[in-house]
């Protein structure tokens, strides 16, 4: 448990601890503090010495009276050291009992864990690049000394183009070494005292800091880009963000923000370029956290909209199933689906997952008392987090079995390009949700996604087949008949989303399609819509 060395304090530890400490230092919190032994590097400061006023307040204020009063308190602050050291987390903790000969009201103990600066500074093991802790870590004491030097510094947030298709097509082992080869490549394009680290998957950030002037930081997104491109068949693009900020007046998440904010202006763009956070871009953060604010009081209340849209089996014309897409209604005529919500919903997926499970099973309650066996299985989509989650597949046995309904009603669609056979909890998920009865759809197949040895490992109910849905990079003929057949052959049925016209739906008929969807059968529409269509005569007949 670390040094103990200071006897007086010895005699004061608690029998357990909120949170297991790698490391401990004993200190005491009294009106009149004295010193004492806090680690081998901050040896004979105060307790109220080793933390910012602000923090040292807190302390003082709100954690040690509580602890007083036998109420437990547990958390995290931040020390701040030399500038020219990275800043040292404390993990504190207090007893849940006064221990014994400590007086009432003079003594509460706080144990501080401070990590090695070694293990603070591991590196990232695949790319040898400081990580996204030690990052953050630099940036706010960059900013301290940009606000007391007046300096101008810069974040870039840089994304890698098309990780996801060289790892569909070439494997997650070809991937890693992308971003090795990238990670390299960037840290080749640094100045002296810049900072790059890898912020998390194909994701990175460089910090520069005392710049001269905001074309210093341009510069160095030029390097990068051109850097990239410039290794023939090991070539690689990105997308990159820069935002700066003077004399330190953004905290780091917020100067990070807006460099992320940036990166995705430059990816839909078409990628392979880097774009400098502007007032238009602020007004766009400002609308989406006026949304996701939105989005959080719909997830709490009936606010999040379901749209629906079926799925028809070609050779009946039967409604085989119904796809439920997730809608915020955010004004009288606003509405934000699609990209655009699984933007703002970054971070709530889990939630919104969960909110659309609950109307899901409340719909197939419904549909299945008024329908009976032609009632179909309502689609869900599942995002990665929930995929990876130990708990989703257990939230849909609860749920089902608290209402009586049957497992078998629904079908769990996944993306295929968020889903490779090396994702054992996402696959782990699947299986599960199999075993209960329900069906799972892998979707993207045949533009790069699911490859057909992660059809043949998953056995799903059925795999989506994208035509495109009338945009401006549909999929050949030819590819989704060959998709179409290499789907069969597998033993999975295969269904063409997107069908937007006569002659497509013709030809996926010909191609020997199981089933389709698309604007051309049934546009997206409310449940109340999708319900209607149940209730018709079959008019397909293929």
């Amino acid at each position: 448990m670390g040094d103990r060395s200071n006897g007086q304090t010895s005699a004061w530890l608690p029998s357990r601890a909120i949170v297991e400490l790698p490391s401990l230092a004993v200190v005491a919190v009294e009106p009149d503090p004295a010193p004492v032994a806090a680690s081998n590097r901050v040896v004979g400061a105060s307790v109220l010495e080793l933390f910012d006023p602000a923090v040292a307040e807190v302390i003082t204020r709100s954690i040690a009276p509580a602890v007083l009063r036998g109420e437990v308190w547990s958390g995290e602050l931040v020390l701040d050291t030399d500038p020219a050291e990275p800043t040292t987390a404390m993990t504190l903790w207090v007893p849940h009992e006064r221990p014994s000969g400590v007086p009432e009201a003079a003594t509460v103990l706080i144990g501080a864990s401070i990590p090695s600066t070694e293990a603070r500074v591991a590196p990232d093991p695949d790319t040898g690049l400081p990580t996204r802790v030690v990052l953050l870590d630099r940036l706010d004491l960059a900013q301290r000394r940009s606000r007391r030097n007046g300096d101008l510094m810069a974040a870039l947030f840089v994304d890698l183009d098309g990780l996801k298709t060289i790892n569909d097509r070439h494997g997650h082992e070809e991937g890693d070494a992308a971003i090795r080869r990238a990670a390299e490549r960037i840290r080749s394009c640094m100045r002296d005292g810049d900072t790059v680290a890898r912020f998390g998957g194909d994701e990175f950030v460089v910090l520069c800091e005392s710049l001269d002037d905001e074309s210093q930081a341009r510069r160095v997104a030029e390097r990068i880009l051109d850097r990239l491109r410039s290794d023939g068949q090991n070539a690689l693009s990105a997308s990159i963000g820069v935002a700066f900020d003077h004399a330190g007046g953004l905290s780091a998440l917020e100067l990070i923000g807006r460099a992320d904010a940036a990166m995705y202006r430059a990816k839909s763009r078409g990628g392979s370029r880097f774009e400098v956070f502007d007032q238009e871009m602020q007004g766009r953060i400002a609308a989406d956290e006026a949304l996701r604010h939105r989005l959080i009081e719909a997830l709490e209340g009936p606010g999040l909209d379901v749209a629906a849209q079926p799925l028809f089996e070609l050779a009946t014309g039967r409604v085989l199933g119904v796809e439920l897409l997730v809608r915020l209604q955010a004004g009288d005529a606003q509405v934000v689906e699609g990209d655009d919500l699984r933007r703002l919903a970054r971070g709530y997926t889990e939630a919104v997952d969960t909110a659309v499970l609950g109307r899901a099973i409340a719909i197939a309650r419904n549909w299945h008392q008024r329908f009976g066996r032609r009632c179909p299985r309502l689609h869900l989509r599942v995002s990665p987090p929930s995929l990876g989650s130990n708990e989703f597949a257990g939230r849909v046995a609860a749920g089902t079995l608290r209402h009586r309904v049957d497992p078998r009603l629904f079908a769990f669609e996944v993306d295929g390009h968020d889903l490779v056979p090396a994702d054992a909890r996402g696959l782990a998920t699947l299986d599960r949700l199999r075993e209960m009865g329900s069906g799972v759809v892998l979707s993207g197949f045949g533009d790069g996604g699911p490859s057909l040895a992660l059809v043949d490992r998953l056995s799903p109910t059925m795999v989506k087949i994208p035509a495109g849905d009338g945009g401006p990079n549909p999929l050949s003929h030819g590819v989704i008949a060959g998709a179409i057949r290499a789907a069969s052959a597998v033993g999975a049925a295969g269904c063409v989303a997107g069908i937007a016209g006569q002659t497509l739906l013709e030809h996926v008929v010909t191609a020997g399609a199981y089933a389709a969807q698309g604007g051309a059968l049934a546009p997206v529409g409310s449940i109340e819509s999708a319900q209607q269509q149940l209730g018709r005569r079959p008019t397909l007949g293929y």
